[in-house]
């Protein structure tokens, strides 16, 4: 019965991700054609820097918090909430302090998307602690259906903004009102929920700034590995920047789809203890790199027609689906690391982005190979990588724990 749960939740979570993605992938075409050049770039410059904030690892804080206990619904949220507003303060506080830095890199053309971004920092702080506790007690229907409607309300209201003339700002303001409709869905339950009598609180509250900068350390080098080669690409070769950013706008919502997964096992692993589900999860992604390595290949150029209005570039597209397998594996291991508190990944996954970041350099400028070969290279070293954490885990874990 759990192995079955295991895949209807990763299906449920496969499917509020793809909405939300969905989602994602047309309001950036509305962004495009509806705001000017200078406001496009002001606010997707600053959206991302929001976006590469280190949110995931206070969800996964908050999602193992939630999986050491059963309590209700309600008991769960109230007993978190000091520790959520804590670090919503925090952030907040952090986010001031930064502020004059942040004006001199995005603020100067549009002074109000600092203000605007300090709204949508803390409505994904929340929104971040909210979905870690529903992930933490396995409730998978409400998680993917908050990423789903998260999603759809942010395209709408940024839409709506842009074609009212509000530019940059309306585009920002668009994740603050979607967070907002978040929260909302993810509350709404307590209010049918019965008022929990009786219930026996832990003694003690768990901490989550502990376990949310172990998460951190661990997600951190990860996120870096994530965008190195688009990085050193624009960088070293510009006239192969439109290629691979392109292409990247697949291969890397494939490994955002893993982080998907990846959230599932996490909960499975602290909840039930078994490294089972880290392998099925593995599969899973190997499935999906596959079926969409097969989907390119057969209908690339068509796509980048369709999409773009061409298809220049399109025979790179497969090559960089098979790049990135090895990084949404990467993304699996990283979470079960933090579930399983393996404290010596983190000094691993430093020392490998901070090589890999030297080793690319060397081979841009000192022995210079063809776009093809440098991603084939970079590529089967990232394989060889996850391949060597995959035995450490599984030798390093007791065989009880290997058995589904």
């Amino acid at each position: 019965m759990r192995a079955k749960n295991f895949i209807g939740n990763t299906l449920l979570s496969l499917a509020g991700f793809g909405i939300l993605t969905l989602a994602n992938f047309v309001y950036s075409i509305f962004t495009v054609r509806l705001l000017s050049p200078e406001a496009f770039s002001a606010y997707n410059t600053f959206f991302y820097f929001l976006l590469a904030l280190p949110l995931p690892s206070f969800q996964l804080a908050v999602a193992k918090a939630t999986g050491k206990h059963s309590l209700p619904l309600r008991s769960e949220v109230a007993f978190l909430f000091p520790s959520l507003l804590r670090l919503a303060l925090w952030s907040a506080l952090g986010y001031i302090v930064l502020s004059p830095l942040l004006w001199f890199l995005y603020g100067q053309q549009y002074p109000l998307l600092l203000p605007l971004g300090l709204l949508v920092l803390e409505g994904w702080v929340w929104l971040s602690g909210l979905r870690g506790i529903y992930q933490g007690m396995l409730r998978f229907d409400m998680f993917s259906l908050n990423m789903g409607i998260e999603g759809i309300s942010r395209l709408l209201a940024g839409t709506g903004a842009m074609l009212l003339g509000l530019s940059a700002y309306g585009a920002l303001g668009a994740s603050v009102v979607s967070g907002l409709v978040g929260i909302g869905i993810l509350l709404l339950p307590l209010l049918f929920s019965q008022k929990d009598e009786k219930v026996a609180f832990p003694e003690k509250e768990l901490p989550l700034l502990r376990p949310f900068l172990q998460a951190l350390l661990v997600l951190f080098p990860f996120g870096i590995l994530v965008v190195l080669d688009q990085t050193m690409i624009n960088r070293f070769l510009p006239e192969y920047g439109k290629i691979v950013n392109l292409s990247s706008l697949f291969g890397k919502n494939l490994i955002a789809l893993s982080l998907t997964i990846a959230h599932v096992v996490f909960a499975y692993v602290v909840k039930e203890g078994e490294d089972s589900f880290f392998l099925r999860g593995m599969g899973i992604i190997v499935l999906l790199f596959g079926m969409a390595y097969l989907f390119v290949l057969i209908t690339g150029k068509w796509l980048f027609g369709f999409l773009f209005g061409s298809p220049f570039g399109y025979e790179f597209l497969p090559l960089y689906i098979g790049y990135c397998l090895p990084l949404g594996l990467l993304q699996l291991i990283v979470n079960y690391s933090v579930a399983e508190e393996n404290h010596w990944i983190i000094p691993s996954l430093w020392i490998y982005s901070g090589g890999m970041a030297i080793l690319m350099i060397l081979f841009l400028r000192v022995f210079p190979l063809s776009l093809v070969q440098w991603y084939l290279f970079f590529g089967g070293i990232h394989l060889l990588f996850v391949l060597v954490l995959t035995i450490l885990f599984l030798f390093m874990r007791k065989p009880s724990r290997l058995t589904p």
